[in-house]
């Protein structure tokens, strides 16, 4: 005999059941309807799920560099949406090397023009030669100086410095000095923060650099002080008043 109960409960979600299955059929429908061209995201352009390569105006070749891992947006507005105009690309690994025979591998800044047609493009490689290097932080000042300019701050790394590179929106070379490689130094002004270590050198530590491998960075509203995460020195930096007499202040963050 069945059981009254569970012939109720049945019945009951029956209803259920079948806005369920209709939803389902409705929904099915709809995105049989979607189609790459008709996507918000791709503005009516085909895409793949690999994307497509950017060029490189310089070779008009697919732009290289080694494991970008940080993008930043430039703080003008004058690019799409009103926003910034540039993208700059951190390319922090191990570097490209051009020829084996004269030169080491090279990290870089990639400066992206988001206005460039009919795709955005690099317009602008910074080479850093080993031992120069970038790593991960990259910064804009928020605003822009007297002579239309803003200062960007970039991680050195190993060599435990903040390069410090002028960047002007619509200039042909908008990040300077430059550094076009193979065969150049990057010869941009820096802060040294080798003031934040706590341990001695050692030549079978950090290259025999202080530990400290600055990466990380962020700027105050203001722009007047710089916050640095010290990779190898378990410490977050502070370099307060940057454009004067630059101050610095170590906060331990051993456990």
């Amino acid at each position: 005999m069945s059981n009254p109960r569970l012939r109720s409960t049945s019945l009951a979600a029956l209803p259920g059941v079948i806005a369920f299955i209709l939803a389902t059929a409705f929904l099915l429908r709809s995105a049989a309807s979607v189609t790459i061209e008709n996507q918000f995201a791709t503005e009516g352009r085909p895409i793949t799920p690999a994307g497509a390569l950017v060029m490189d105006v310089t070779t008009w070749q697919p732009a290289v560099g080694a494991l970008p891992v940080a993008f930043v947006r430039s703080p003008d507005k004058t690019g799409p949406d009103g926003l910034g105009r540039y993208l700059i690309a951190v390319n922090s690994g191990y570097g490209v090397q051009f020829n084996s025979a004269t030169n080491k591998a090279q990290q870089s800044l990639a400066v992206i023009d988001l206005n460039a047609r009919p795709a955005p493009a690099v317009i602008q490689n910074v080479w850093f030669p080993t031992p120069q290097s970038v790593n991960v932080g990259l910064v804009f000042a928020p605003r822009a100086e007297q002579d239309g300019t803003f200062a960007l701050y970039a991680s050195g790394g190993v060599e435990n410095k903040i390069w410090v590179f002028r960047f002007r929106p619509g200039a042909i070379v908008p990040v300077t000095p430059p550094s076009h490689g193979p065969n150049t130094l990057v010869e941009a002004p820096f802060i040294e923060v080798n003031g934040f270590a706590t341990s001695a050198n050692s030549p079978r530590y950090n290259d025999n650099h202080a530990p400290i491998y600055p990466t990380g960075l962020a700027i105050s509203p203001d722009g007047d002080t710089l916050y640095v995460a010290n990779n190898l020195g378990d410490s977050l930096g502070i370099i307060s008043n940057i454009r004067n007499a630059r101050t610095l202040t170590r906060v331990d963050l051993h456990r």
